[in-house]
């Protein structure tokens, strides 16, 4: 399976918000108009993130203390990227003589193919850099700064009109709560209790990117949504591009918003598999949180979006 798989989402218009529950977070409903852009097709593996991690220490760009990665610039050590699982027991990736590498969860899970977790908004950001530098694209964040520059042709966090817009996967008469309609269940989405055959032993209880593609347990068909996206509504929360702001503040039609200009959290989207009650509070499409872009937790993770 081709896990760097980037989907190209049209341009459009859709309405961005909380359509059916009256979350005053996600309000109010507001017009939101889109440029064509890309999205990765699933959140981001401990594969992929570990090969950015082996060529940053290799060229000298990362460095590691006390089983957390850092820029090899950031003295003061004020912007975490990583924890290492020697830091802390849910990262899935360990660094030993100079090398990391993915676990082997439980003895036996090969934890490759599932979504790169205890990583904090800037590791998020350099993986986007790093990817960038890779296709020979520009990156578009400032590791100085921290500003994020959307102009340029490189990859970068979704911001979060675009994670909704392609979380919603084209359908919008009606409006679903779900990414594939208005019901959720254990063979739609990992969610806290869903059933799947990774909920036991250590944590994280994460299933492999693209888990839900019709061959999942408990048996269900295809939870790929309009767009042919995996994961949006369940596995990890994923960082968004975002600074935070409490609901939305006007209705009028936004183009290619970007969100706040400054603030103290950055955005989290999608459901993910920690939790416990109100299953569908957290799987919707227009649920949001948000937390300090330095904290890592074994429950979020990201993908990437490029322009086209």
């Amino acid at each position: 399976m081709a896990f760097d798989e980037m989907v190209l989402i049209p341009g459009g218009e859709f309405v961005m918000g909380d359509h059916h529950d009256s979350n005053s977070d996600a309000l109010p409903l507001h017009e939101v108009k889109l440029g064509v852009f890309y999205i990765s097709k699933y959140e981001i593996t401990n594969r992929q993130y570990c090969d950015f991690l082996n060529s940053g220490i290799s060229t000298g760009a990362i460095k590691i203390a006390d089983g957390i990665v850092y820029d090899i610039t950031d003295v003061e050590r004020r912007f975490p990227f990583f924890d290492t699982h020697s830091f802390a027991a849910g990262s899935q990736i360990d660094y030993s003589g100079e090398v990391f590498s993915v676990r082997i969860k439980d003895g036996d899970v090969d934890m490759s193919d599932h979504p790169v977790v205890h990583v904090s908004w800037y590791g998020a950001a350099a993986f986007c850099n790093w990817r960038s530098a890779k296709e020979g694209l520009d990156g578009c964040y400032n590791l100085a700064s921290w500003e994020c520059d959307l102009t340029k042709n490189g990859y970068h966090l979704p911001t979060e009109a675009q994670w909704e817009y392609a979380a919603r996967g084209g359908e919008y008469s009606p409006y679903y709560r779900f990414p594939l309609g208005d019901e959720m269940n254990g063979s739609m989405a990992n969610y806290w209790s869903s059933g799947h055959a990774f909920e036991k032993g250590d944590f994280p209880w994460t299933t492999p990117v693209g888990y839900y593609d019709g061959n999942q347990e408990p048996e269900g068909g295809d939870m790929s949504n309009g767009y042919g996206i995996y994961d949006m509504d369940g596995n990890v929360q994923e960082w968004c591009n975002d600074w935070y702001a409490s609901g939305y503040g006007s209705a009028n039609l936004v183009s290619n918003p970007m969100g706040p200009s400054k603030g103290s959290f950055r955005v989290l989207r999608g459901g993910f598999w920690r939790g416990s009650g109100y299953l569908w509070h957290y799987c919707r499409n227009a649920f949001r949180y948000r937390d300090k872009p330095f904290y890592r937790y074994d429950s979020v993770g990201f993908r990437i979006a490029k322009p086209e």
